[in-house]
């Protein structure tokens, strides 16, 4: 196996690994280092499926998405996380149909697309709350939630934390 030379050129995929594993090192709380883990992980999968030897040999596996359809979804859910993303509005970026798309990209990432959008919009809020010094109250409609109640909930299962005890924490020194 070989892994291909291939100096500037843009992969958004891994600008978006490289992003989470800065906010990773950044935040350094008790799950870093296993989410750390995780996204060599999925560095490691993209170099090899993109940039190597071994991605020419490989079949695409039935079910999956190209690399370059992720890559569309991907961006546009970057591209619209305070907005309120369907299942509907994604597939018809990429010309699909919801269930296809659902299915699909399950099966290419993993992870099922609401958990997915849902991991990027509280990224979002924790770079907010780690940049800026909105309340967070204010910050739930941009990273898209619709109430406070969801926000916070969900912030807490992802991190461990509360907004507030985030940025508290960020104020504190601590990482």
């Amino acid at each position: 196996m070989k892994i291909f030379n291939r100096f500037c050129t843009r992969d958004t995929g891994i600008q978006r690994l490289t992003r989470q594993l800065w906010n990773e090192y950044l935040t350094q709380d008790i799950a870093s280092g296993i989410s750390a883990e995780y996204i060599a992980i999925q560095f490691a999968v993209r170099l090899l499926r993109n940039y190597s030897t071994l991605a020419k040999s490989a079949r695409q596996p039935s079910g999956n998405m190209s690399p370059r359809t992720l890559e569309r979804a991907m961006e546009y859910i970057e591209a619209n996380l305070g907005d309120d993303l369907t299942m509907q509005s994604i597939a018809a970026e990429l010309s699909m149909s919801a269930s296809h798309f659902a299915h699909s990209f399950k099966q290419t990432t993993g992870m099922a697309p609401h958990s997915w959008v849902m991991e990027r919009r509280v990224e979002f809020a924790k770079s907010l709350l780690r940049e800026t010094n909105i309340p967070s109250s204010n910050l739930l409609a941009r990273v898209g939630f619709s109430t406070q109640s969801h926000f916070c909930v969900t912030f807490q299962r992802l991190t461990g934390q509360t907004p507030g005890s985030f940025r508290g924490n960020r104020v504190r020194g601590g990482r």
